[in-house]
């Protein structure tokens, strides 16, 4: 027995350092998920922001042009046609997006601002306003003699007439504007407004580029570490099936069929024409099985009648089972291991079915403990499955002690907790080998 209990010792042993670099296996799955999620929305963020910088570059250029045109930079006082205005309007907007035409643009205008200055001052000071404000008379002896005191009057005034005249012709002489032809300065603000537009959206389609890129870089290494993580997982499963079958003694392959351990016996009314390792079986309605199971739960479920019993031969669960109950009967000395037949009602009959209880996952909330729950009654488990079937199971409940709230062992001495009135009641257990599922009734 010392010999058993060791072996079954090794292999729970090997079981919990599986479960436990599985269950850090499964949390690196998931902060990997959770690190590409957060990388996507990264990028999406750049994105955003790099758009929100493109749209403020826009406003900033039609700022910087809408505050020249109104700052006077412009050469307001040249004459224009409208057609020619518009033109220029349009072709200053779109030349300013070159800085090197701009400055040009504003140095011509301050050379031609500081000869129309010089021009002005040099009228200032010639007498020219008489011979333009000089009238015609009727007879030629005033217009000879108005002619001879002006030529007098005014010893350079053929030079101010002359420099009159020129400020004149440059005034009016469309040549002398900033712009030679408007045609082409069009032409030319045109295709700096494409290079401009082509630079841009070989930026914006660079970046798309780089941040689709960046995406499938992320998925592709998310993708990478779960099919990495899956094939690690499958080789601690085959070297876990490998240690089982190592353990006893099986030499064809793989797969885990265990042997019966030294001392171990199945129930006599188990199938054993079967070797496999778990196997369910219908009972028939006319066996002496069927009138024992069907019984209790009819006697306790409030008029329900039973439709259906499978029995379950799990093999592994069993020798788990019984190695456990010989472990409670050795402790208890005369009292034995006390097993009961008890109901218990559960969602996850799948999981109970190939693994078993787990009290791990019990409400601490109990009324009499953080343990496994199971009933005498059908009338009670029922409202614990929203399915219209119940397990009936093998509970080795030895020393039963009182149970309360919020506990996860029961008390010093004892193997169960119980709370019962007469023969109704519910038991709690805190070793999962210490129930065996072994019915599944329909009703």
């Amino acid at each position: 027995k010392m010999e058993v209990e060791q072996g079954d010792g090794d292999i729970a042993m090997e079981q919990a350092n599986a479960y436990v670099y599985w269950q850090q296996r499964r949390k690196q799955e998931e902060d990997d998920i959770r690190l590409a999620k957060e990388l996507q929305q990264a990028l999406e963020e750049e994105e955003r922001l790099a758009n929100e910088a493109r749209k403020a570059t826009k406003e900033a250029d039609k700022a910087v042009v809408h505050a020249l045109e109104h700052s006077g930079s412009l050469p307001q006082s040249v004459p224009m046609t409208v057609e020619a205005t518009t033109t220029t309007t349009t072709t200053v907007k779109k030349k300013l997006s070159d800085s090197d035409f701009a400055r040009q643009l504003q140095e011509e205008m301050e050379r031609e601002e500081d000869e129309r200055k010089r021009l002005r001052d040099l009228e200032r000071e010639a007498p020219v306003i008489d011979i333009l404000e000089t009238k015609p008379t009727p007879t030629t002896t005033v217009t000879t003699s108005t002619t001879t005191t002006a030529s007098k009057k005014l010893s350079d005034s053929d030079f101010a007439r002359m420099l009159y005249e020129e400020d004149q012709k440059q005034l009016k002489a469309p040549v002398e504007r900033p712009y030679v032809s408007p045609t082409v300065d069009s032409e030319y603000a045109r295709m700096l407004y494409e290079e401009d537009q082509k630079r841009l959206n070989s930026g914006a389609d660079e970046f798309e580029s780089h941040v689709a890129a960046l995406k499938l870089q992320a998925e592709l290494e998310a993708k990478e570490k779960l099919e990495r993580a899956r094939q690690e997982r499958e080789e601690l499963e085959r070297q876990l099936a490998e240690a089982r079958n190592r353990k006893y003694g099986h030499q064809g392959g793989v797969v885990y069929e265990p042997k019966a351990l030294p001392g171990v016996e199945f129930p006599d009314y188990w199938e054993t024409h079967t070797t496999a390792d778990y196997e369910v079986f219908e009972i028939s309605p006319h066996s002496r099985e069927w009138t024992e199971v069907a019984g209790h739960f009819e006697r306790t479920s409030s008029g329900l009648h039973v439709t259906r019993i499978q029995r379950h031969q799990n093999r592994t669960q069993w020798m788990f089972y019984y190695l456990q109950r010989q472990l409670v009967a050795k402790r208890n000395g005369r009292k034995g291991y006390n097993e009961k037949r008890l109901f218990h009602g559960s969602n996850a009959y799948s999981i109970i079915y190939k693994d078993g209880f787990d009290h791990r996952v019990a409400n601490l909330g109990g009324s009499i403990g953080a343990g496994t729950y199971f009933a005498t009654h059908a009338s009670y488990s029922k409202d614990y499955t929203s399915e219209r079937k119940l397990l009936y199971c093998r509970v080795t409940l030895g020393n039963i002690g009182k149970g309360q709230s919020g506990i996860r062992l029961p008390p010093t001495g004892c193997q169960s907790v119980a709370n019962v009135h007469g023969d109704t009641g519910m038991y709690v257990v805190f070793d999962n080998n210490q129930a065996y599922p072994e019915y599944t009734i329909h009703y």
